[in-house]
């Protein structure tokens, strides 16, 4: 993983974890890299390894197939919400309303263990329960709407987009 290289590996001064790295590349089959760049940074930090990495390496591209959606109009946003959340797409098996309001709850008492105890307490790569309630509270044919999905840390630059929030809206 592109950060996992360049906030651990590429600054560990003691070099055990480029050892590790080196080790755990080396004694697999194959590298597996999200883009070219990514990979581009793992040669240059192993370049006597490179001709290896090299032929044993596939890029397998993350992201969004952007071909799969297409523009709706504001007028017609609704309609396609509707639509969407009704062709069953969403299965909303992720968090109840009942369970992030006890979530809520023990943070608001300082309960910050509660986080954890909440971590394992639902599926977290499926939609929360009430997703499809969620979405009809968005004006989607009247109001702007500025979206962004993505992992909430720095490198992904949601700090830049809530920075830029006053221009935009």
């Amino acid at each position: 993983h592109g950060s996992a290289l360049e906030y651990t590996v590429r600054l560990d001064e003691s070099g055990r974890y480029r050892r590790l790295v080196r080790d755990g590349i080396l004694g697999s089959k194959g590298v597996i890299s999200g883009n070219d760049e990514v990979l581009g940074r793992l040669l240059s930090m192993y370049e006597r390894d490179a001709n290896w990495i090299r032929t044993h390496a596939q890029i397998v591209g993350v992201g969004v197939e952007t071909s799969l959606f297409y523009a709706v109009s504001r007028g017609d946003r609704c309609a396609a919400v509707k639509r969407f959340s009704s062709e069953g797409a969403l299965t909303a098996r992720g968090k109840t309303r009942t369970l992030s309001q006890q979530l809520y709850d023990r943070l608001d008492g300082g309960d910050l263990e509660a986080v954890h105890a909440f971590r394992d307490a639902y599926v977290q790569n499926e939609p929360d329960a009430d997703v499809i309630d969620q979405l009809e509270t968005i004006p989607w044919d009247t109001g702007s709407i500025l979206m962004f999905v993505g992992s909430l840390t720095v490198g992904k630059g949601v700090q830049n987009l809530l920075c830029a929030m006053p221009s935009i809206v």
